[in-house]
């Protein structure tokens, strides 16, 4: 073959690989929703959990995928009743949390594309209500429309209240309660693994604004030995918002080290000591371990 022809033949090869259509798992079939109850279901399931160990792991801890929607060169992957689901492309895979592609809407939440659009309107206007609190009205208070854990709000001060940080301080504790609320009843759960952030939070006159965050954090063991004053906690992160998360608990991980609640404990710290941090490291994906000495 002339060194041209082979040039061509060379670089149309590279462009039809760069598209990751030959690294994509087969479609066995044509693209667009598939049930379990399909032969095209079972086949394209199998390919991609091969592929992918991610979506492998996801399949064993939830079971089987409620629906997929399967592309040219990737699928999603929902389950029923979970607001997690995975994505999967020609080189990779990743869990995403909420905002279900359109399509299977139904078949991860009950709900058609319809009647969550309604739902969501009711929710948004019922948060961006003004409520009277005890020396504030709310003006907004709401989910942003680019961060499924993010809400920003904008409150306004009434004549004579308080501006102190006692008050600032309450006005924190009413938001935590309403992000808490507001998440539970979105996303589902008890809430006992919710942790709310403000990055973001300011007085200009007699306007609050700013913005919160949550984020899914839980301990799940705590090991302390008295005599040494060293210990290792353990905690677990949710899908979203990881590196976030990590510096969250690192700034408060005597708060999460003394919670009572804790599962797996061995050891007692006492309740003055002071922290400081040591190693961290990551396993599984989303546990994240901090080595500690107290003073």
């Amino acid at each position: 073959m002339p060194f041209r022809l082979k040039e061509a033949a060379l670089s149309a090869a590279l462009a039809f690989a760069l598209t990751g259509c030959i690294f994509a798992p087969l479609k066995y079939g044509s693209s667009g929703i598939v049930l379990p109850d399909s032969e095209q279901f079972s086949n394209y399931l199998a390919s991609c959990c091969s592929r992918y160990p991610l979506l492998a792991e996801k399949c064993e801890s939830w079971g089987t995928p409620s629906a997929i929607q399967i592309g040219n060169s990737g699928g999603y992957f929902v389950w029923r009743n979970r607001q997690e689901w995975v994505k999967v492309k020609s080189f990779s895979a990743r869990m995403v949390v909420g905002r279900h592609p359109k399509g299977l809407v139904y078949y991860a939440t009950g709900e058609t594309a319809a009647q969550q659009k309604e739902r969501e309107q009711v929710q948004r206007r019922s948060r961006t209500a003004a409520v009277p609190q005890g020396g504030y009205t709310i003006e907004q208070f709401e989910r942003t429309a680019d961060d499924e854990f993010a809400y920003s709000f904008r409150l306004r001060m009434k004549d004579g209240a308080d501006l102190g940080f006692s008050s600032m301080s309450a006005i924190k504790r009413d938001l935590r309660q309403s992000v808490l609320d507001d998440y539970v009843a979105t996303y589902g759960g008890t809430g006992s693994d919710i942790r709310v952030d403000f990055p973001e939070f300011a007085m200009r006159g007699s306007i609050v604004e700013g913005r919160a965050e949550v984020m899914r954090i839980s301990v799940i063991s705590l090991q302390y030995d008295a005599s040494t004053r060293k210990g290792v906690i353990a905690v677990k992160i949710g899908a979203n918002r990881f590196e976030d998360a990590r510096k969250w608990v690192r700034k408060n991980i005597e708060t999460l080290a003394q919670d009572k609640n804790i599962a797996l404990t061995t050891g007692q710290i006492p309740p003055e000591a002071r922290f400081y941090l040591g190693a961290e490291r990551v396993r599984d994906g989303n546990i994240l371990e901090i080595e500690f000495e107290t003073e």
